[in-house]
């Protein structure tokens, strides 16, 4: 067993060797948040393998999935809970302010229909339930991991020659929301750390139950802030963030081509969403996050989740199947 830890140490030294190359060369990868979470479990199996004279096998599952898991599910239910309570009564009583409260009030369901299947001992059942979670649990904490790792990884700010400020719902279907002015701020302070040289591209279009496109609205409000219209541009077709990024990447290879010193401004939770789309539409560019408020970010961030999960949908079916034989050869074989 020591054998096989010392393997899995030298696994997780390969696969934090293979990060960091990742990194330097590409840091907008998905596969950049896979290496985290590889890094941290062949690190724990290399752990439990070196010192397997310590723990039993049955005790050690008992520990992690029937007191562990239930306890940590409790505290980021009530959390996720909390938070959009919070969400829907500052921000208006929508389905994605609401998002926390339904996934933490569904956590915690599941969590007591776990703790049931289990009560006592380490059932077939439990030990299934527990493994088809863990790949969600796993990647979702990576890719909050590496996304902020990406988030404050430096950006050359003060040469870039267009910012792209990606758009959001408007108020009343006319009026900027804190939440889209924060970006526009941002993109704002972008434009003069650059010495007023750069180029703002408003990117945003009208919603059905907007009254104008995203961008104009935006546009207008920079104005109105003392922002030259020439430093301007207008993209409001885009009903999405690939598209906000797609068609802003028109305006610059049709004003600049082959640019490669760009800026997109967004909210922090939502900047590494973003850089995926920029380097899958090939546009060379990095990302600035403004700030969000705390009790916003659960809700916004298993949105950004879920936006992944189904961007990269044929992937993680795929994973998905084969998880499913391995989850249920592991419970129906050994437990």
């Amino acid at each position: 067993m020591k054998l096989l830890g010392s393997a899995f140490i030298i696994a997780s030294l390969a696969f934090a060797l293979l990060f960091t190359l990742s990194l330097f060369k590409e840091p907008r990868r998905f596969r950049n948040c896979i290496y985290i979470v590889l890094i941290i479990n062949t690190l724990l199996c290399g752990f439990y393998c070196i010192n397997e004279d310590i723990f039993d096998i049955k005790i050690y599952f008992v520990v992690i999935f029937s007191v562990i898991m239930p306890f940590l599910a409790f505290i980021a239910s009530a959390l996720f809970i909390l938070a959009g309570v919070i969400a829907v009564k500052r921000e208006g009583k929508t389905l994605a302010n609401a998002l926390g409260i339904i996934v933490g009030l569904g956590f915690m369901l599941l969590t007591v229909n776990y703790i049931l299947l289990g009560i006592g001992t380490v059932g077939k059942l439990n030990i299934l339930f527990a493994l088809l979670a863990l790949p969600f649990i796993f990647t979702f904490f990576g890719l909050f991991i590496y996304s902020q790792i990406y988030l404050f990884m430096p950006k050359s700010v003060k040469k870039c020659k267009y910012i792209i400020v990606c758009g959001s719902g408007l108020i009343g279907g006319i009026k900027v929301p804190p939440l889209l002015a924060a970006r526009i701020d941002t993109g704002a302070k972008v434009w003069l750390k650059t010495n007023k040289k750069a180029v703002i591209i408003l990117s945003g279009g009208q919603g059905s139950d907007e009254k104008l496109p995203e961008g104009l609205a935006m546009k207008n409000y920079l104005i109105e802030r003392g922002i030259p219209e020439s430093c301007l541009r207008l993209e409001d077709k885009s009903k999405n963030t690939y598209e906000n990024i797609k068609f802003s990447k028109r305006i610059i290879d049709r004003e600049a081509p082959n640019c490669d010193k760009v800026i997109f401004v967004t909210n922090n939770y939502h900047v590494f969403r973003t850089g995926l789309f920029a380097k899958e539409l090939g546009l060379k560019a990095g990302g600035v996050g403004c700030h969000t408020a705390l009790y916003y970010r659960p809700g916004a961030f298993i949105r950004e989740y879920i936006a992944i999960l189904q961007h990269y949908k044929s992937y993680f079916i795929v994973f998905g199947v084969i998880w499913l034989a391995i989850s249920l050869w592991i419970s129906f074989r050994f437990f």
